[in-house]
C-alpha cells in the first residue's frame, strides 16, 4: 500500500521548504496506515519533491512500490503488472524495479495503461525534463490535485492535497458539494472530492510534470471507448473469444501471485458465477477460496451454496446479522475515513482491518451485461432526450430529502457530463451506458478498490471487457449474453443452476438449442423475511445511531436537505433495502461532514 504526494513548484520554482518540512514525517495524519518506509525525493533544481510511504509490501511480493536512481524516481500506487503476463515472482526483484525495466520499452504514454492490469497510478519523475503520473484507463485509482499559491499538489490521499494548500495548522475545509452527491446517488460523480478545492482530474485524464509545472491532460475521447475511432465493430464471437482470453488471463495471473490467501466474494448472482465457472475451467478452484455475505435464508446464500457444493468449493458464508449498532457505526465511520467521504458505506461488509491477501470481486461484470440504466439510449432521439430518460430511469435524490435548488444542481451537474460525452459522436445508447460506467467504475468501486485493507482486483476492470460491448454494432449489443455464454463454454450445468432474484434473459439464450431449459429456469428467493439484508433486518436497532447524526442540526448537511423529509424518510427507512441503502448514503455524508468518521491506521495484526 502506499500513499503519495508530489509538490510541484509554478514555473521551475524551487517548492518552499517549509512546506516540504510540514510533510517530512514518518507518519503524517493524513496516511491511513502505518507506513513501514518512506521516502522523501527531490529533483536536482528542487522545482519537484515527491513523498512516499509505504507498507504491507510483503502481500503478493509487491517489495517495494518505487525504486530511484541517478536518472529519477520510478513508482507506482495500488496493484498493476502486464496484462497476461504478470511479474516474474522468483526474481527477487520488486515490482517498482519490474515496472522501471518494463516501462523502459514503452513510448506511448496514453496507450501504456492498456497494456497494464489493475487499479494502479503510476508515476515517472525523471531528474530533469517531463515526467507524469499516469492512473489506470478506468481512473479507478484515485488521483487529487489542486493549486497552492506557487505550487501544485497531486496525490492518491484528497487530505494530503488539502492540507499541502491549507494554512500551517489549520484544518482542511470539507465539500458540502461532494457530500451532496452522496445524498443523491451514494457516490461523488464528477470532478470534485470530499475537500474544497481538491479536484480529481476526469475520467482517462493524466497528470503531466512539466519544468514550467503540472499539467492535467484531459482524454481525447472516454476511456471506455477505444482510443481511435473507425473499424472498432467486429463480431460478437471474436469478442467473446478476446473477453474469454482476457479473463482467463488475468485469473492465472491472481492464482500466480505468493499468496496463502484469495478470497473470492461469490454472490447469487452472474458476475461473480462467470469468474467461479472460469475458475473451475481452468483447475484453479483449489488456490481460491470463496465468501458469501448474508444470512441462511438470503437468496444469494442459497445460490452460492447450491454452486460451492456441487463443484465442490472451499465455501464459506458470513452472516453480519449479530453485528451491533456500536460494531456498525464504527465500521461507517472507518469507511468514510478511508475513502475521505468520497462514496457511500453501504458496501462495507467487515471492518477496515488489514489482511495479507486478495480478494476477487466480479462486481464490473455490468460491463458485460448493460442493464436497463445502461441501456437507456436506445430509442432516445437527440442528447436532451437521454438526459430526460436517465433522470426517469435512474433519479438522483430519490429519497427526496435535498432542497429543490440543490437537486436541480446535481441535476445539471449531470446533464453536463452527459453533454460531454456526447460530442464524440456516438449513438446515445452508447452515451448513456458511459454515463453510468463513469459513476460505476470510477465513483462507486474507486475509493473501494483502492483503499481497500486486502488487496482488491477484479478480473473484468480491463480494456477489453469494458470495451467490448462498445465494439458491436448498436444494434447488436447484448444484455446478459455474454455471461451465459462463457459460463456454457466452462460448464452447461453450472449456467443451468438458479440465480439469486433474476433468470436468464431470453436474449441470451434465444439462439440456442436448448434455449427452452433457460426458459424454464426459476429464480431462487430469501425463503423467508429474516433473509433480508441485516441493516434492514435490524434497522430498529441501528436507527438511533442514524438519527445522532443525521438529525443534528448542526451537522453541516443540514444546509442542502429539507429536515422535515428527512425526518419521514428515517421513519420510513425499512420499507426496503433500497430505501435502508438510500439512507446510509445520506448517514455516510452526514459522519464525513460533521467530522465524525474515525481514523484508521491499518496495521498488522499481532500474529501477522
Amino acid at each position: 500500500m502506499l500513499a503519495y504526494l508530489l509538490l510541484a513548484g509554478r514555473d521551475g520554482a524551487p517548492v518552499d521548504e517549509a512546506l516540504i518540512h510540514r510533510f517530512d514525517l514518518d507518519t503524517p495524519p493524513e496516511v491511513p496506515f502505518h507506513p513501514d518506509q518512506r521516502i522523501v525525493w527531490r529533483s536536482p533544481d528542487g522545482s519537484r519533491v515527491f513523498f512516499g510511504w509505504q507498507a504491507f509490501t510483503e502481500v503478493a511480493g509487491i517489495r517495494s512500490h518505487w525504486l530511484v536512481d541517478d536518472r529519477g524516481l520510478t513508482a507506482f500506487s495500488g496493484c498493476c503488472w502486464p496484462a497476461g503476463a504478470g511479474w516474474n515472482h522468483g526474481s527477487g526483484q520488486s515490482w517498482a524495479s519490474q515496472l522501471h525495466a518494463w516501462l523502459e520499452r514503452k513510448h506511448d504514454l496514453p496507450e501504456l495503461r492498456d497494456e497494464l492490469f489493475g487499479h494502479f497510478t503510476v508515476i515517472s519523475l525523471p531528474s530533469q525534463g517531463t515526467g507524469w503520473l499516469l492512473p489506470d484507463f478506468g481512473s479507478v485509482d484515485q488521483l487529487f490535485t489542486a493549486d497552492g499559491d506557487r505550487f501544485t499538489a497531486v496525490s492518491n490521499r484528497a487530505g494530503l492535497c488539502a492540507t499541502a494548500i491549507s494554512r500551517p495548522s489549520a484544518i482542511p475545509e470539507r465539500s458540502l458539494m461532494g457530500a451532496g452527491w452522496l445524498v443523491c446517488d451514494g457516490w461523488i460523480l464528477d470532478e470534485e472530492s470530499g475537500y474544497w478545492n481538491v479536484h480529481r482530474p476526469l475520467t482517462g485524464g493524466y497528470v503531466v510534470v512539466e519544468p514550467g509545472g503540472v499539467r492535467v491532460i484531459e482524454p481525447a475521447r472516454p476511456s471506455f471507448l477505444l482510443p481511435k475511432p473507425g473499424d472498432a465493430s467486429v463480431s460478437y464471437d471474436m469478442l467473446l473469444d478476446e473477453v474469454d482470453r482476457d479473463v482467463r488471463s488475468s485469473i492465472r495471473a491472481m492464482a500466480d501471485l505468493p499468496l496463502d490467501e484469495r478470497v473470492v466474494a461469490l454472490s447469487g448472482g452472474k458476475d461473480s458465477r462467470t469468474l467461479t465457472a472460469i475458475i473451475i475451467d481452468e483447475g484453479l478452484h483449489d488456490r481460491f477460496r470463496f465468501v458469501t455475505y448474508g444470512s441462511p435464508e438470503r437468496a444469494d446464500v442459497l445460490a452460492a451454496r447450491q454452486l460451492a457444493h456441487r463443484f465442490g468449493l472451499d465455501w464459506q458464508m458470513i452472516d453480519a446479522s449479530d453485528r451491533s449498532p456500536e460494531a456498525e457505526l464504527d465500521s461507517l465511520r472507518g469507511h468514510a475515513a478511508l475513502r475521505e467521504g468520497m462514496n457511500s458505506g453501504w458496501s462495507t461488509m467487515e471492518p477496515p482491518v488489514f489482511e495479507p491477501g486478495i480478494s476477487v470481486f466480479g462486481v464490473l461484470g455490468e460491463a458485460l451485461r448493460w442493464g436497463p440504466v445502461s441501456m437507456t439510449g436506445i430509442d432516445a432521439s437527440d442528447v436532451d432526450d437521454l438526459i430526460q430518460r436517465i433522470d426517469r430511469k435512474r433519479p438522483l435524490d430519490r429519497l427526496g430529502i435535498l432542497r429543490s435548488e440543490c437537486r436541480s444542481y446535481y441535476r445539471n451537474e449531470r446533464a453536463h457530463l452527459i453533454r460531454r460525452l456526447a460530442v464524440h459522436g456516438e449513438p446515445m445508447q452508447t452515451v448513456s451506458t458511459l454515463a453510468y460506467h463513469e459513476g460505476l467504475v470510477r465513483g462507486r468501486n474507486g475509493p473501494d478498490t483502492a483503499w481497500s485493507p486486502r488487496l482488491r482486483l477484479n478480473p473484468f476492470l480491463t480494456p477489453v471487457c469494458m470495451r467490448a460491448n462498445h465494439r458491436l454494432p448498436a444494434a447488436q449489443r447484448p444484455d446478459i449474453r455474454f455471461h451465459l455464454d462463457l459460463q456454457r463454454r466452462c460448464d452447461r450445468s453450472l449456467s443451468m443452476l438458479p440465480l439469486a432474484d433474476a433468470v436468464w434473459s431470453e436474449a441470451s439464450y434465444a439462439h440456442l438449442p436448448d434455449a427452452t431449459d433457460y426458459r424454464r429456469m426459476q429464480p431462487l428467493y430469501s425463503s423467508s423475511p429474516a433473509g433480508r439484508t441485516w441493516r434492514l433486518k435490524r434497522y430498529a436497532d441501528y436507527q438511533p445511531l442514524m438519527e445522532r447524526y443525521l438529525l443534528d442540526r448542526d451537522n453541516p448537511i443540514h444546509a442542502i436537505v429539507d429536515e422535515q423529509r428527512l425526518i419521514e424518510r428515517i421513519g420510513m427507512g425499512d420499507a426496503n433495502a433500497g430505501r435502508t441503502r438510500l439512507i446510509w448514503n445520506a448517514l455516510t455524508a452526514a459522519i464525513w461532514m460533521g467530522g465524525h468518521e474515525r481514523p484508521v491506521r491499518l496495521a498488522r495484526s499481532q500474529n501477522g
